[in-house]
Order: C-alpha cells, then structure tokens, then sequence
C-alpha cells in the first residue's frame, strides 16, 4: 500500500504560530511625538525686527502680527510635500517680503497687505525645492 505524501486539501488543518514581541524604543516614540507636534503645533509671532524665520521643524502653521515695516519672511527645514500655512496680520500700513522660494500662479511675486488690519492667509506646499503657493489677500472679519 502506498503512502499518500501529499496532504488533503479539505478538512481542517492546525498551523502553529508564535507572536514575536515587539518593543519600541524610546526613540522611536519621540519621532513620532515630534512629527504629530509639527502638525498640531501653531506659533503665534510678533514681527517688530526686520526678519521673521519660520522654522517648519517646529510647526506648519503660523500667525504673525507685523508690527514694523520692511520685514523678510525666511522658511527653514522644510521637509518635501510639507505644506506649510502661513496667516499675517497687518498691524498697520507695513510691508513684507515673502522668500524667493515661494512662487505663485502666473509667476509674479505676491506682495503682503499693506493696510491696517488686513489679513492675509498664504499656504504653501513644499515639492523639496521650492514652496508652490496660494495667496487670499485682505480677508475681512465680519460679525
């Protein structure tokens, strides 16, 4: 009599596993706590001197007050498909420059509200070169 080597294929069959424990180290968890901050965090800055640095390792989003004119926007540590959002509070009739890095549609610079009290909301995506942005100028506040 022959032996059948082959197993049926119907029938229930036992398959015997064993979990593998995993424990993340400490590490890990900061990296993860630090990418959640950046996206959860909002800094709120006042522009009195002549440049303001958003450092997109701290937060992507922020709310800047100007308070002086002539002040330069500079983007830090941006990481590509970072999308950064930017909203600037006119504390009255000042100027601000955004970076080179940011373009805009059409290819013309965007300059900022120079009226008192407008706002301006800017979002930006980083592609890893350059910041392709958007701009709603003079947004109004009604009640």
């Amino acid at each position: 009599m022959a032996r059948k080597l082959i197993p049926q294929l119907t029938g229930k069959r036992r398959i015997r596993t064993r979990e593998i424990p995993y424990i993340p180290v400490a590490a890990e968890y900061n990296g993860v706590v630090d990418e959640l901050n950046r996206h959860l965090n909002s800094e709120e800055l006042y522009a009195n001197g002549a440049n303001v640095t958003l450092d997109l390792s701290e937060a992507l989003s922020f709310k800047v007050t100007l308070a002086t004119t002539g002040v330069q926007f500079n983007v830090i540590n941006g990481r590509e498909n970072d999308t950064l959002l930017l909203q600037i509070t006119n504390g009255a009739a000042y100027t601000a420059t955004l970076p080179s890095e940011f373009h805009f549609p059409g290819g013309t610079a965007q300059t900022i509200t120079a009226s008192t009290g407008a706002i301006d909301l800017v979002s930006a995506y980083f592609n890893g070169t350059n910041y392709l942005c958007s701009i709603i100028q003079d947004v109004k506040i009604t009640i």
